[in-house]
């Protein structure tokens, strides 16, 4: 049988606690989580929360559970800004509820469900929980989140400075829109970068449309280059390629000559038909980037394709 941590009970109230009322606990025993998602506080609605605490004290009480290393405190589960702005406003104690089942996947949700993550904290997250042998099926999973979104939001990792700056200047925050961006980046640098810089406001619509227009641009079955041919390589006596004008001259011509055709593969992804995109560098080894026939580009588990065959294109 493990021993009973009676330290836990030092700030404890019994007749409080039996009224199912919150424990009231020094603030010099509470200690918050290094590991906690949530790394940015905004320092103006930080002090407007100091000022209401100072004035009307903490409302909704924090939650904690036993410290792992230090006997007879805690480590905090939800609550930092309440935290801080209860230490900002100089109280000595603050309510708070003992909760030991806590997880950093509840943390999340909880900051989620608060709105209180930015896009690049629920990054760092999914990313570090990824290292860690978690898959991408039981993150999206314990977090309430679309598979998708995973991939979506490991695009704020390790992004290209182009996409970086993107996020950092406050264009654009969207993951879904930034993981688009980013393909189109791997896809063609030299031409995202020079929209980027145009200032031109950064949205799902204008990242579709430029993709769009780039695609097109480069789609091998409708584009052709015309080329001149040489004069100095045709045959004055009408050989191939030459075109005798009046009195015998020879002029040049212009001939049409198409790209060469690719080899692609054709897979299907939970009954969906698409292309495998190995221009693409997917988030792990172990994932592939695909293109739907609507154009929508994905990351997903290459074990979850089906290879229908080869086409051209």
């Amino acid at each position: 049988m493990s021993k009973l941590n009676l330290d836990l009970l030092r700030d404890f109230d019994a007749g409080t606690a039996s009224a199912g009322m919150p424990l009231k606990l020094s603030l010099d025993l509470v200690h918050e989580d290094p590991n906690q998602p949530r790394k940015a506080f905004d320092a103006a609605a930080l002090g407007e929360l100091s000022e209401s605490v100072r004035v009307s004290g903490i409302k909704s009480p924090i939650s904690v559970r036993a410290h792992p290393t230090l006997s007879g405190h805690y480590m905090l589960n939800f609550g930092a800004r309440r935290l801080r702005a209860a230490r900002a406003a100089g109280l000595e104690t603050i309510p708070a509820f003992l909760d030991e089942a806590h997880s950093d996947y509840e943390q999340v949700v909880e900051n989620l469900q608060r709105d209180n993550l930015t896009p690049m904290e629920m990054a760092q997250f999914i990313n570090g929980k990824l290292k860690g042998g978690d898959t991408a099926t039981e993150v999206a999973r314990r977090l309430g989140i679309d598979k998708a979104a995973v991939s979506k939001y490991g695009a704020l990792i390790d992004a290209p400075e182009a996409v970086e700056a993107v996020y950092r200047e406050g264009r654009c925050t969207s993951p879904s829109t930034l993981y688009d961006l980013r393909n189109a980046y791997g896809r063609w640098p030299d031409e995202v970068s020079a929209w980027l810089r145009t200032g031109v406001e950064v949205s799902r619509g204008s990242v579709s449309a430029l993709r769009k227009r780039l695609s097109d641009a480069n789609f091998l079955d409708v584009s052709a280059q015309t080329e001149e041919a040489d004069p100095g390589s045709m045959s004055t006596s009408g050989g191939p390629g030459a075109v005798h004008g009046v009195g015998g001259s020879v002029r040049p011509v212009h001939r049409t000559v198409l790209k060469r055709r690719t080899a692609m593969l054709r897979v299907a992804v939970s009954g969906r038909e698409a292309m495998l995109r190995l221009d693409r560098w997917p988030s792990s080894p172990e994932r592939v980037v695909v293109q739907f026939a609507d154009g929508g580009i994905e990351e997903v588990d290459a074990g979850a394709i089906r290879v229908l065959g080869v086409t051209e294109v």
